[in-house]
């Protein structure tokens, strides 16, 4: 007969039993293993976060499915950011600046808010959700968006060939140009998302039209850059070289010989290199006075002003500095004739 510690015992082994038994059956999710059963890769998108918090594992799985799409999860917040450089009183400071994002921030948004949080497991103080999203629903929004782009890009195309204005030709091809970028962007998405890996062919021929436009900015725009003053050579180069960087022809002309420009854009320069040291430190004083003009109407497209001073401890150094200074806001002037000549300003 048992007594009664014997049975204790007994008691006390049989629930530490069913305990290991309860904990060897208590699987974690499949999700945690990279897939689940419940939504198949073939029908879904699925993303894994993590965090101390409930908030910070779910955007950290939303996250994990946004790095899938080429279109950067940044550009959701539709917001562009940029550096301009700017002269003042301290010397040439970069100032930031930021643009809305117009072309990709709808569909990518919309998609994006198709994630949802499915499951969420919590394990040793760390919580775990898992995203999914439908491939059916990303592919609906994403082919929505680029037949809107397909019919913007087709009209923008006539609208370009039947206009008369050049800088107006210009800006409706810029607009064309990037409107493909994106929708080589949102296609590359698309057949992530969609099941048979298939992209969305154009109503037009995509190099046909690229090159069409590479031909109108290379061949059927030109902007003639003048420059006089000291050391004006100097910044002559670098503002060919950036328009040459955003496909468009650009050359030297001198003042009353434009030939076929359509813009012209002058750069008057000076410098005044005290011989007098302050402190033991020599400046020169820079100024450079740009301005772009329409040559069919006369219009002032651009106008500007800048000036500083540069020091250092020869007059050569300080005058060799200056012409640096100048140079950067002869870029930074450049940047606002693109600006300008494209209608980014505007927008």
């Amino acid at each position: 007969m048992m007594t009664r510690l014997m049975l204790l015992r007994i008691a006390a082994l049989t629930v530490v039993v069913l305990g290991l038994v309860s904990g060897a059956t208590a699987q974690k999710p499949d999700w945690l293993q990279g897939s689940s059963k419940q939504y198949p890769q073939q029908l879904y998108l699925v993303g894994v976060g993590s965090g101390k918090t409930l908030e910070a594992a779910e955007n950290q799985a939303r996250a994990s499915i946004a790095k899938t799409f080429k279109v950067d999860i940044n550009a959701t917040t539709g917001v562009q950011s940029s550096e301009v450089l700017k002269q003042n009183k301290d010397g040439i400071t970069a100032e930031s600046q930021e643009r809305t994002v117009t072309d990709v921030e709808v569909g990518v948004r919309k998609t994006m808010e198709g994630i949802e949080i499915a499951e969420v497991h919590e394990e040793a103080g760390i919580t775990y959700a898992l995203a999914v999203l439908k491939r059916s629903s990303a592919a609906a929004i994403l082919e929505d968006q680029i037949h809107r782009l397909d019919e913007d890009i087709v009209t923008l195309g006539k609208s370009a060939d039947e206009g008369t204005d050049k800088i107006e030709r210009l800006r409706l091809m810029l607009r064309r140009k990037n409107h493909m970028v994106v929708r080589d962007e949102l296609n590359t998405d698309y057949r992530i998302v969609d099941i048979a890996n298939q992209s969305i062919p154009p109503p037009f021929s995509i190099e046909k039209e690229r090159s069409k436009i590479a031909s109108f900015l290379k061949n059927q725009f030109l902007i003639g850059v003048t420059a006089t003053g000291e050391e004006s050579q100097k910044i002559l180069q670098p503002a060919l070289k950036y328009f040459s960087s955003k496909g468009l022809s650009a050359k030297k002309v001198t003042p009353g010989n434009e030939g076929a420009a359509d813009v012209v854009i002058s750069l008057e320069t000076d410098l005044d290199a005290s011989t007098e040291p302050v402190d033991e430190w020599y400046y020169c004083r820079w100024t450079l006075d740009a301005t772009a003009t329409d040559r069919k109407t006369g219009n002032s497209l651009v106008n500007e002003s800048k000036s500083g001073k540069a020091g250092q401890l020869s007059v050569k150094n300080s005058r060799k500095k200056a012409v640096t200074e100048m140079t950067k806001a002869a870029t930074a002037i450049m940047e606002s004739v693109w600006n300008t000549l494209s209608g980014e300003e505007q927008e």
